[in-house]
């Protein structure tokens, strides 16, 4: 499946550093769905370009990494962290301002979303706790 699509992706020319409309890469998809296959299949296919979609802001100025975090997909987040992801990613203030501007949403860093999660009592609080640990490691 993930190394079909992305032959598919080639083969039409496509970027793999394409973008949807919330700025998002194939990097964020796959995280926030826990497909790990899928990030490997891209290291495997673009090392080079791997830790920048690793590292790419979306609209709301998250990572895959934070992506993962929200979903609670532990894999997806260790995969990440092992192959480039940064665990507290910087975001300068204007890009926080911005975001700002335009959302409700405060920044928060990948830890952040976790320790909040985790502190809410979700279905997910196991994996949540683990995902701080991991972030705080």
């Amino acid at each position: 499946g993930a190394r079909c699509l992305y032959i598919l992706l080639a083969w039409a020319g496509t970027s793999v550093q394409v973008r949807d409309k919330s700025k998002q890469t194939l990097v964020h998809a796959l995280a926030r769905s826990g497909n790990v296959l899928g990030m490997r299949v891209l290291l495997q296919l673009y090392p080079a370009v791997f830790p920048t979609l690793a590292n790419a802001y979306d609209r709301w100025l998250r990572t895959p990494l934070h992506w993962a975090v929200v979903n609670a997909q532990l894999e997806a987040a260790r995969f990440l962290l092992a192959n480039g992801a940064e665990k507290q990613p910087a975001v300068d203030e204007q890009r926080v301002r911005a975001l700002l501007r335009r959302t409700s949403q405060k920044y928060e860093t990948p830890l952040e979303i976790a320790v909040r999660l985790a502190e809410q009592g979700s279905p997910d609080g196991e994996h949540y706790a683990e995902l701080v640990e991991m972030l705080r490691a």
